[in-house]
C-alpha cells in the first residue's frame, strides 16, 4: 500500500491554531467586591463543640435562618438579611448565634451587625448553609 506510483509530494498547508486556556475565570463571571458589607476587625472568641454551647447558652429555642438550596452556604451579604429577619419576628438584637465552624470567618461581619454576640461553632448540628440565632427567653 501507500501511494500510488508516480505521485507527487504535495506541499501541507499549516495551519496555526491558538493555544486555549484550560484554566482561568468562567466566561462572562464578574468579581464581586464587599466594601459595602460592614465587617470588624474584632469579635468574641467563639465557643467550640456542641456540649460546651449548650452549657453556656442553656438548651433554649433557635430561629434558623437558611439561605437558599441553590448556594449551600452562608454568605457574608447573609448577615445583615438574617438580623433584620429576627428583629422583626422578636423586635430586639440576637444575643447568641450557633453555625457550622467552616462558617468562622462570617463572624467579622455578623458582630458589624450585632455587637458583642455571643457565637458557638459546632461541626454537627448545623450545616453550612444555617444560622441558628437563640430565640429570646420572653417576647
Amino acid at each position: 500500500m501507500g501511494r500510488p506510483r508516480g505521485s507527487k509530494n504535495k506541499p501541507k498547508e499549516i495551519i496555526e491554531v491558538e493555544p486555549t486556556k484550560k484554566r482561568g475565570r468562567p466566561v462572562g463571571s464578574k468579581t464581586v467586591h464587599q466594601t459595602d458589607i460592614p465587617k470588624v476587625e474584632y469579635t468574641l472568641e467563639p465557643i467550640r463543640n456542641f456540649m460546651e454551647i449548650m452549657k453556656t447558652f442553656g438548651d433554649k429555642g433557635y430561629m434558623i435562618y437558611q439561605v437558599s438550596a441553590t448556594s449551600m452556604e452562608l454568605k457574608a451579604e447573609d448577615m445583615p438579611k438574617a438580623v433584620q429577619k429576627y428583629v422583626e419576628l422578636y423586635g430586639v438584637l440576637p444575643t447568641r448565634v450557633i453555625l457550622h465552624e467552616r462558617n468562622e470567618k462570617l463572624l467579622p461581619y455578623l458582630n458589624a451587625e450585632v455587637p458583642n454576640i455571643e457565637a458557638g461553632l459546632v461541626i454537627g448540628g448545623t450545616a453550612l448553609w444555617e444560622l441558628q440565632f437563640q430565640a429570646p427567653t420572653s417576647r
